[in-house]
Formats: structure tokens, sequence, C-alpha cells
């Protein structure tokens, strides 16, 4: 257990006087770890950490270039000219003033007339006001189960036992989570469950240990900065993954999930609401890296890539869709976010539609669905050059496609084959011959030229598949698996910050994965949160495939 800020003042030298070797040990260990942690935060600055450049003091900030000598000289002479012109007016305002009356009545008496006022603002401190009302919890739910102790077992200093009668409560609360029915028993019951949390006097070593709830902040990155896990919220961990599931499979705006939980006697803010949507994605977080390694374990990757909106910018959601699980991101459309993502460790097969920054990947498969759409495009036009070559297009693939599904009829090993290129090899030079023929003239319809040029620029990627037809035609793979995000962005028009959109693709990827694994991802994600408020390890998803 971590020292916390009740048990540090406690340890002074009198009280490490009395602990032998074997007590002093552990809580050696534990302060050189915290003194550790407390170097690592001082030395934190914007050149090594998250922390704004606003957040350095003004004499270690570097000057701006240009700011020579010259331009020094300048604002100094500004200023004394500024600090000359004060004095000027100044004075001017001294002489128009009476002497016996104070120059600020007359501001005080006309901001207080006018509370909105200018003057009125300028004088009011920030925050709340006192003698403003506040604002509390008005719901008091109905008590459902056991009252639960949470106490501190062992002293945090010598580790000895601690005894029960020295225990002392300092404070209690309640705690609201749900319980959902299954077939035989429907509905959805709502259990209320209070915690009252001890210190103990330890008799050893004269230490007041308090059970203090773990608390866990991911500090390294800086989305994560305000997020807070604690073990012990308002907000039980079942009722947090239901509020997540109502967000991210329902579409549902957090308003519409306040009035929907107020049908279930279920009182929260919008607040409670939005904080258990963050911390779901702050629970889940440890699992990114195990998710990115198992897929670049697999054999074959669907990949693609759709708008999103964070703020003001404009940005990229990136599917990646394997057999046993899925990865969101969000970043630039580049081939730098491809490579960071895949790295140089995946030797698998790659999925991808026509984008330029697939091309640099060496086992690449080309979707032939977006072809087959773009030449029936151009056979259904009024050009005649244009349904010229769609027809020509069509043919050739709905040749190929015919062979292909004639060879998967039959049982054949899943190994590289040249029956099916040798068998359309005439066929395939013919067509070659026409895309070089519609690619190359200037008096051609635009579109036809475009796509005349695509197949010769991915000629081997495109027809790669007829050496492994057992391999995907299509990448509606990763299609299928974008769709209802993208009518999760038209609803809500993104994410409002970078920690929004973390969250969203943390919680994306692992239902994602749940359902490719066939596990429920809503007791998952509440297993998950309970976790990770206890501070224990989080257990990737079970493969149950």
């Amino acid at each position: 257990m971590e020292i916390s800020n009740h048990s540090l003042p406690q340890i002074t030298p009198e009280v490490l006087d009395k602990l032998t070797r074997d007590e002093l040990l552990p809580l050696s260990v534990k302060l050189l770890k915290d003194l550790k942690e407390l170097h690592d935060r001082i030395n934190q600055n914007p050149n090594n950490s998250s922390r704004p450049s606003s957040s350095m003091p003004t004499w270690e900030k570097s000057n701006d270039l240009g700011n020579d000598k010259h331009e020094t000289a300048g604002d100094e002479a500004t200023d004394r000219e500024s600090e000359s012109e004060r004095n000027s007016n100044q004075k001017d305002n001294e002489t128009k003033t009476l002497p016996e009356e104070n120059p600020t009545e007359p501001l005080l008496k006309q901001s207080a007339i006018d509370n909105n006022s200018p003057d009125r603002l300028a004088l009011r401190k920030q925050g709340k006001q006192a003698g403003a009302p506040g604002y509390g919890r008005t719901w008091s739910p109905a008590i459902t189960e056991a009252t639960v102790h949470c106490f501190v077992e062992n002293c945090i200093v010598c580790n000895h036992p601690l005894e029960a009668a020295n225990q002392r409560c300092y404070t209690k609360y309640h705690q609201v989570d749900i319980q959902l029915g299954g077939m035989l028993t429907p509905g959805l019951a709502v259990i209320v469950t209070p915690y009252s949390l001890y210190d103990n006097h330890c008799a050893c070593c004269s230490h007041d240990n308090r059970y203090d709830p773990k608390s866990n902040v991911l500090m390294e990155d800086g989305v994560w900065e305000k997020t807070r896990l604690s073990q012990w919220r308002w907000i039980g961990s079942h009722l947090a993954a239901f509020i997540v599931h109502l967000k991210m499979e329902f579409r549902l705006p957090i308003r519409k999930i306040k009035d929907l939980l107020n049908y279930f006697g279920i009182s929260l803010s919008t607040g409670v609401i939005s904080q258990c949507y963050e911390e779901a994605g702050l629970a889940v977080a440890p699992l990114e890296k195990e998710m990115v390694d198992a897929l670049l374990e697999e054999a074959l990757i669907h990949a693609d890539e759709t708008i999103w909106l964070e703020k003001s910018k404009t940005l990229w959601l990136w599917i990646f869709s394997a057999m046993t699980v899925v990865y969101f991101c969000v970043g630039k459309r580049t081939k730098e976010q491809l490579q960071h993502i895949l790295q140089t460790s995946f030797s698998g097969w790659l999925m991808t539609d026509g984008y330029g920054a697939y091309r640099h990947y060496a086992k690449r498969l080309r979707c032939w669905a977006h072809l087959l759409r773009k030449a029936k495009g151009l056979s259904e036009s009024t050009d005649a050059i244009a349904i010229e070559y769609g027809c020509l297009a069509l043919d050739a693939l709905t040749l190929c496609m015919n062979a292909i599904y004639d060879w998967r009829k039959e049982p054949h090993p899943r190994e590289k084959t040249d029956a099916l290129k040798n068998i359309l090899f005439s066929a395939l030079n013919e067509f070659k011959r026409v895309c070089e023929k519609y690619s190359g003239s200037t008096i051609f319809h635009g579109k036809t030229k475009t796509l005349a040029k695509e197949f010769l620029n991915d000629w081997e990627v495109i027809f790669r598949i007829l050496e492994y037809p057992y391999l995907p035609l299509t990448n509606n793979e990763a299609e299928r698996g974008l769709r209802p995000w993208v009518l999760l962005r038209k609803i809500c028009f993104g994410s409002k910050s970078a920690k929004g959109t973390k969250t969203f693709t943390l919680l994306a990827s692992i239902m994602g994965t749940c359902k490719k694994r066939s596990v429920n991802s809503m007791q998952f994600l509440a297993d998950t949160i309970l976790t990770a408020r206890k501070g224990l390890p989080i257990n990737m998803i079970p493969n149950s495939l």
C-alpha cells in the first residue's frame, strides 16, 4: 500500500528510531519510490512532458527570435513614454477631482446600481461569490445492501497486524449500481451499497493507519491529467459500463442518457455521466498496447480511414480489423500514421483501398469492391468512351471473380498457386493493353483515364488475389467496422477534446475486440473498471475462439 498524505506527517525521526532493520527496509523502499517520482515531477518542463509552455517561469523562457538589442531599447523607450503619459493623466485627473471627494466613490455607486456593468465585473473576484446559493445532490436513494467496512489490516510502517478495537470510522458514503436481468429474470434492479472507511491506530509504532481508496492518475499522458479512478465512487462499475454502452452502442447524447436513467429511478447529473465515460477510457487504457501487439501478430489486417472531427481540427479515424482484434486510432491521414501503428514487426497481409499512403507496404491487397463501383459508374455514364472502358473493366473483373469462386468450391491447401493466373493470362494481358490505351491519350474521359491509371499503378496488387485465391476480395470488414462510428460522428460531430478522442478510440477498440472474441463487452468493461479502481493489473480480453 502506498504512503498517503495522511500517513506521511506521522513518520517522524522518533518513530523511525523505534523500528528494527527488517521493519525499516520495506518503509525505505516505499519512501525511495515516492522520492524518485517527486523528482521526476519537479524536473518536468515543456520540453520533456506535456506541460504547456506557459507553465515555465519567465526568467527561464528563451527570448523570441528577432528580439535583439535594438528592439529591446525601443520597447524600453516606449515604456518610458507610456509611463510619462500615465503620470500626466494622473495629474490631470487629480486636478479635476474635488479635494473633499473620493475619486472612486462615483464608480462604486454606479457599479452598485448596475450589477452587470464592466466596472462591477472588474471589481468582483473570480469564482463563487459570498452569499450565493450552493448546489448539491438532492437524491437520497433507499439502501438495499449491507454496509461494506473498509480498513487497513497491517500497519503501513511496521507491517504488524492491527487490532479491531482501535478502529475508528472517519467517513461514509453510498454507491449506486445496477443489476441487469437475464432471459429468466428480465428487468433492471438498482443496488445502493453504503461504505464505511476506518482509521486504525497501531499500538506498536503509534502510526495512525487510514484506509485511503486507491486513486490512479495517468500522468505520463497529457490527455488523462485530470481524470481520476477511485475505488469508491458514487457510481458502481456496472452502472458506469451501462452508461458507456448507451453512449457508444446506442449513440445517445449525455442529456438523453440522463433522461433515460430517470425512468429507472436513477438521478444523475450530466457531469457525473460524462465523468463515467472518461473514467471507463482511463480504465481500459493499459490494454491499448496489448491490443496493438495482438494486432501485429495477425495474418491479415483490414485497414481503412474516415474523417473525424476534434473540436476545430479535421482528423481521420483509422480502423485496423483482424480476426480476433479491432484497433481504432485518430490522427492525420499520412503514411507516417500508418507506419506508427504497423511499425516494422507486422509481416502479414494488409487489405486496403487505393489510397496512396498504403502503397509502400509490400504484402498489400486491393479491395475489388471499390474497383467494381468505379467501373460500374463508368459503364452507366453518358460518355461513349467511358461506357466502353467501364464495360471492359467489369468483364475482366467478373471473369477473374468467377474463376476465384470456382476454385474455392474445391478443397485446396492455403498456399501460393499460379493456376488461376496461368488460365487467365491472355485475358489479363488484353485488359492491360486496354488500360494502357485509355491511360495515355488526352482526348478520353477524365474519370476513364484516372481508373485506367489506377489499374496500371496497382496491377500486381490488384491481381495478386489470383495467386492467393483463399484471401478476401474486398475490404468490407473494415467498412462495416467504421459504419457505427460514422453514424455516431454525424450525431455528435466528433469529439470536443483530445481526451474525448482518446476515450472514444479506446472504448471502440475494446467493444469491437469483445465482439470479435464473442465476449460480453458490457460485463468485461464493468469488471475492468472495478479492477482498475482497486489498482490491480488489468487482464486482456479472453479469446474464446
